[in-house]
């Protein structure tokens, strides 16, 4: 989220009065691999999910693996337009509230 520039919600208002312009389309792809020390395992990774909008034009994607002690998580979000009306701004608040719930879930590991 960090690297980014996702690691905090910019809708949290409740009402908007303006027009949300992004400045341009933009797509964003991260790529992580974590290296679990010696003797360490995933307990539970977040489910794979892909999200898309109402009107199709932002779509988020969460997806991990675990193998040989290697973590991989892809996260994907794609705003194929870069003007929101204000009419719109609830349905993008409550999309980027369950965006945020997503990136923020936890990857738990434990001991072996």
């Amino acid at each position: 989220n960090l690297f980014a520039g996702l690691n905090k919600n910019p809708f949290i208002a409740d009402e908007r009065t303006s027009d949300i312009f992004f400045g341009a389309a933009q797509d964003y792809a991260i790529n992580t691999n974590i290296y679990l020390p010696e003797g360490y395992v995933m307990d539970a990774l977040p489910k794979n999910v892909k999200m898309i909008n109402a009107d199709t034009s932002i779509a988020f994607m969460r997806y991990s693996s675990y193998n040989d002690g290697i973590l991989n998580v892809q996260y994907s979000l794609k705003l194929s337009r870069p003007f929101y009306p204000v009419d719109t701004y609830g349905d993008l608040k409550e999309f980027y509230k369950k965006l945020y719930e997503m990136l923020n879930e936890k990857f738990v590991y434990k001991k072996k």
